[in-house]
């Protein structure tokens, strides 16, 4: 009696099959056929994350399954890797890794009908990172991470799902676009902004009562600036209360929450508190959607 064909086994037999398969087991089984790859599409892979790094001679994507210790993690590079060969791990070589990195993500965020939730982009800029932001799959991500990149076509208004951005050196990133950008938190390094452009964010904040999402905007300076301090100039603030608000704000990735007892308040027509810390290596900018997180979030 010849063996059993995978592409006879009733579906829920083969579902079950699937369900026991790690992320790579998965990614292959789906490339060995295309009836398989289409009953993949259908079903609930309990993803849990797909974060992709990219760099000029290097692309990778890291599939995480909730129920699987092992992860994928699929390369594309440039010349030959020396890693070592283990069974959850994918590596191509190829002239343009980014090209074909973009290709396996649209392939894969079809595959397991999840998009992407993590991106991380080191520069300094080259063929292919001044579009990356009309790419529909990042436009979908949750962490937007980027370093030394000075151009940029489009924007962040379509990044509907954004929380996190933490830019290095990225140039691109003006006011302007910082405007259109709804993340919870954002961090900008090496910033070349004028004072007034930084008070104009703060004001455009305290006037409009659209932005209720922003908790965190940490602006530091390319420069120091002696005369940072005239920010809060622009401003009716108060100094800190301890029955208005907590003294500390719990950072996201900091070890030590960041001392605000300093820092000067404003209030929102809304009631939205926010806080204001200024020397001359930048400002810290927190907006108090919980004046008082509970201790263990501190």
């Amino acid at each position: 009696m010849p063996p059993p064909n995978l592409l006879e086994v009733p579906e829920l037999p083969l579902q079950m099959i699937i369900d026991y398969l790690t992320p790579a087991a998965t990614v292959n089984f789906a490339l060995s056929n295309e009836k398989i790859r289409e009953f993949i599409e259908t079903i609930n892979l309990n993803l849990e994350t797909i974060s992709l790094k990219i760099t000029e001679k290097r692309c990778s994507i890291t599939l995480v399954f909730f129920y699987s210790e092992k992860s994928l993690v699929w390369k594309f590079v440039s010349t030959p890797s020396n890693d070592r060969p283990r069974p959850n791990l994918k590596i191509k070589v190829c002239e343009n890794p980014l090209d074909f990195c973009i290709k396996a993500v649209n392939w894969l965020t079809k595959l397991t009908r999840f998009p992407v939730t993590s991106v991380t982009v080191e520069g300094p800029d080259f063929q292919g990172t001044r579009e990356l932001l009309e790419w529909k799959a990042i436009r979908e991500c949750e962490r937007l991470t980027m370093s030394l990149s000075d151009e940029m076509t489009g924007n962040l208004d379509d990044f509907k799902d954004l929380e996190y951005v933490d830019l290095v050196g990225c140039d691109w990133m003006t006011p302007e676009i910082l405007e259109t950008c709804q993340a919870k938190t954002i961090s900008l390094f090496s910033v070349k902004w004028t004072l007034e452009q930084i008070i104009q964010i703060i004001l455009n904040w305290l006037e409009s009562t659209e932005n209720r999402k922003l908790e965190y905007l940490s602006v530091a300076f390319k420069d120091s600036r002696d005369d940072a301090l005239t920010i809060l100039d622009a401003f009716d603030t108060k100094p800190w209360d301890r029955t208005m608000r907590h003294a500390t704000y719990p950072r996201r990735n900091a070890e030590v929450p960041l001392d605000l007892s300093g820092a000067r308040d404003i209030e929102r027509s809304d009631g939205l508190l926010a806080s204001i810390l200024v020397d001359s290596d930048g400002v810290d900018f927190v907006v108090w959607h919980d004046r008082f997180p509970a201790q263990s979030e501190l």
